[in-house]
C-alpha cells in the first residue's frame, strides 16, 4: 500500500542524486542521525533559496573534507551513512535525503543542485507503509521499497519516468526508448517463455547496462539498492498483470558456467559455430550472414538441408522488424481504449495511450553493440534463452548445448573483426548476389 504526501519542501526531497552535467559530475554526500553545530551550518551554507532558485555555495577545499571524511547532510532520521568514494562517487539512497555537496565547477554544480530539486519534487513522495507481495508469492517489504523509490527516482526516472512508462524527460532525445516498466517486458533479461524474470537476471541488466543505449552501468551503486529498485519496478505493473498477477510464474536464472569448449578449444567452437549458425539455427534469416552461398549450402548439408538457389536480398545487411511488444510516445499523446482507437500504422493502444511500435534492428555483430554485452557467457544466454517479446527465438533445448556456446564463440568472434575484414566479406557478398 501507498501513502502520499502532499509537502515537498526542499528538506523533504529526495536527496541522494547523482547527476553528470559536462564532465562527469557527482552529488556526492552522506548524513548521519545526529544534528551537530557544524553539520547544520553546513547545510544552511549549502541550501540557499534566492530568485526563485536554488543556490549551493562552493566550500573552500578546508570545508570539503576528503575521502575519509563524513559530511553531514541535516536529516534527523536520516539512518545510515554513505561513504565518499574516490574516483566515482555514488551515495547509498538510504543514507540521505537533503541538499548535497557537489565538488566540481561552479556552473556543473548549480545546474546540477537545480536539476535535483526539480526531479525530486516534481511529485508528492510516495511511502509505503505494507508489505507488498508479488508473483511468485515474493513478499517484499516497506523498508525496502521506500530505498527502491529514492534509488529509482534519483537514477531511473530522467528516462523510466516517475510513473515507470518510458515517458522521462530525457526519453524524446533518446534514439532507444526506454523501457516501459508496465508491461513487465524485458528483452535481455534471459527469461524463460512465458514468465517473469528473476530478480537476479534485473539485477545484472542495471549492474551491466545495455551497450550502445543510454542505459548505463550502475555496478558502482550498492547490491541492496540495486534489489531495492528491482522491487519497486514491480509495483510499476498494473494490478492483475504482469508482477501484479497472482499466477504468474518466476523465470529461474540460466547458468552459464558450463561451458564445454574452454578456450584450449576456441578455435574449434569458432568453426562449429559457423556451421550451426548459418546450416541449422539460419541465424542469417535475421542476421546477416557472414558466409558465401557455397559456404551456407555446406553447412546445410551438414543437417540434411536441401541447398539454396540463392540467399536472401541484401543477405550482408540485418533486416528490421517491427515488435507488437515494444512501443514508444507518439506526437498528441492520444487515449485510447483499444489498438482500433488509434491513428496510423503500427501504433496500438498502450495502457490508455496510443503508442508506436518500435522497429528493431538485430544486429550486425561486425558493427553494431551487442545490448547484453559481447561476453562469451552473455552471450549463451541470451542466444539460449531468446529475446523476449521479438523475433530471437530460444534455443535451450531446440539445439544441443554444445552448439549454442558454439554459436556464442562465433558470435563473439564477429565482436572483434577489424572494419577491413568485415567490409571485404559484404564486398564479397554483394558481388556474388549479382
Amino acid at each position: 500500500m501507498r501513502a502520499t504526501t502532499s509537502a515537498c519542501a526542499p528538506s523533504a526531497c529526495i536527496g541522494p542524486l547523482w547527476w553528470r552535467y559536462g564532465r562527469r559530475c557527482t552529488l556526492s554526500c552522506t548524513c548521519g542521525d545526529a544534528r551537530t553545530p557544524d553539520s547544520v551550518a553546513l547545510a544552511d551554507r549549502r541550501m540557499v533559496r534566492a530568485g526563485g532558485r536554488v543556490r549551493v555555495p562552493v566550500l573552500r577545499p578546508a570545508e570539503r573534507g576528503g575521502p575519509d571524511r563524513l559530511l553531514h547532510c541535516h536529516r534527523p532520521d536520516a539512518g545510515a551513512a554513505a561513504r565518499f568514494h574516490r574516483r566515482r562517487r555514488v551515495v547509498d539512497p538510504r543514507a540521505c535525503a537533503g541538499p548535497c555537496e557537489h565538488r566540481r565547477g561552479v556552473m556543473s554544480w548549480r545546474f546540477a543542485a537545480a536539476a535535483a530539486l526539480v526531479a525530486a519534487c516534481s511529485t508528492d513522495p510516495v511511502v509505503f507503509t505494507e508489505p507488498v507481495t508479488f508473483a511468485g508469492g515474493v513478499t517484499v517489504d516497506p523498508d525496502t521499497l521506500n530505498v527502491g523509490h529514492q534509488a529509482y527516482v534519483a537514477y531511473c526516472s530522467p528516462c523510466h519516468g516517475l510513473e515507470g512508462d518510458g515517458r522521462g524527460r530525457a526519453s524524446k532525445n533518446l534514439f532507444v526508448p526506454p523501457r516501459d516498466f508496465r508491461i513487465a517486458t524485458f528483452k535481455f533479461a534471459a527469461t524463460e517463455d512465458g514468465k517473469l524474470p528473476a530478480d537476479e537476471d534485473l539485477e545484472r541488466i542495471i549492474k551491466h547496462g545495455l551497450d550502445g543505449t543510454a542505459m548505463q552501468s550502475w555496478r558502482n551503486l550498492p547490491d541492496d539498492v540495486v534489489h531495492a529498485i528491482v522491487q519497486y519496478i514491480k509495483t510499476f505493473s498494473p494490478e492483475g498483470s504482469g508482477f501484479r498477477h497472482p499466477r504468474k510464474k518466476i523465470s529461474e536464472p540460466l547458468a552459464v558456467d558450463t561451458d564445454p569448449w574452454g578456450p584450449d578449444q576456441r578455435e574449434a567452437a569458432i568453426a562449429r559455430g559457423k556451421v550451426v549458425y548459418h546450416g541449422l539455427a539460419q541465424c542469417y534469416g535475421c542476421h546477416p550472414a557472414y558466409a558465401t552461398l557455397t559456404e551456407i549450402n555446406q553447412a546445410r548439408a551438414e543437417y540434411d538441408q536441401p541447398p539454396l538457389a540463392e540467399m536472401r536480398p541484401q543477405a550482408w545487411l540485418p533486416m528490421p522488424r517491427v515488435s507488437d511488444s515494444y512501443t514508444h510516445a507518439i506526437p498528441g499523446d492520444a487515449v485510447c481504449e483499444k489498438s482500433s482507437d488509434c491513428e496510423g500504422t503500427n501504433v496500438k493502444c498502450v495502457l490508455g495511450r496510443c503508442e508506436a511500435k518500435n522497429v528493431l534492428l538485430p544486429p550486425d555483430f561486425t558493427v553494431n553493440h551487442v545490448r547484453s554485452g559481447t561476453e562469451v557467457e552473455n552471450l549463451y544466454r541470451i542466444i539460449a534463452r531468446g529475446i523476449t517479446g521479438t523475433a530471437m527465438p530460444a534455443w535451450h533445448g531446440a539445439l544441443p548445448d554444445k552448439d549454442i556456446w558454439a554459436i556464442a564463440y562465433f558470435v563473439h568472434d564477429l565482436t572483434t573483426w577489424p572494419v577491413s575484414r568485415a567490409m571485404a566479406l559484404k564486398d564479397t557478398l554483394k558481388l556474388n548476389a549479382r
